[in-house]
């Protein structure tokens, strides 16, 4: 037996997972993001990645950026996932159904794993120290990987329902 379908759930999930990953620029007159590295000229990686929303009236919506790349996420997805569906599956479409709904437990089960991470770092707890930096990353992702599985059930899922 192949493990096609858990390498097409965690190859699938990358479309939208990698949007919240994404390296940000970094400021290098701040303190808290120099290295002190020679990076040939360009900035180095801080470990802080983009934001895929901002605050509109106390309520979280997504960037303009996001809002762009979005449609082009969904369309690269919907291509490759019904090209893989036709060649592996015989184009099963329940099949392509079932690996859309992995491609959203997979998302939320790295949104848990951001959690945990988060926790696992001093999140949450006392800022002894300050020794908590760039932790908000953690919710930040979290929060996306949870936004962006919704999203795919709400678009993606052919019945309209989860069961």
């Amino acid at each position: 037996i192949q493990p096609v379908p858990a390498f097409l759930t965690k190859f699938l999930m990358s479309f939208f997972h990698c949007l919240g990953m994404e390296d940000v620029e970094v400021d290098t007159e701040r303190e808290d993001t120099r290295t002190g590295e020679d990076s040939g000229g360009q900035s180095p990686p801080t470990g802080d990645w983009a934001r895929r929303f901002t605050v509109v009236d106390n309520k979280l919506a997504l960037t303009q950026e996001t809002k762009t790349i979005l449609p082009k996420v969904y369309e690269a997805f919907d291509f490759v996932s019904s090209r893989l569906g036709v060649e592996i599956f015989d184009g099963e479409q329940a099949v392509r159904d079932l690996i859309i709904r992995y491609v959203v437990l997979q998302l939320l089960s790295d949104a848990s794993f951001c959690l945990e991470r988060w926790q696992s770092k001093g999140g949450g707890s006392d800022r002894e120290g300050n020794h908590h930096r760039h932790l908000e990353k953690w919710l930040w992702r979290s929060l996306w990987d949870l936004f962006i599985a919704t999203d795919v059930v709400d678009r993606l899922i052919r019945d309209g329902g989860w069961a």
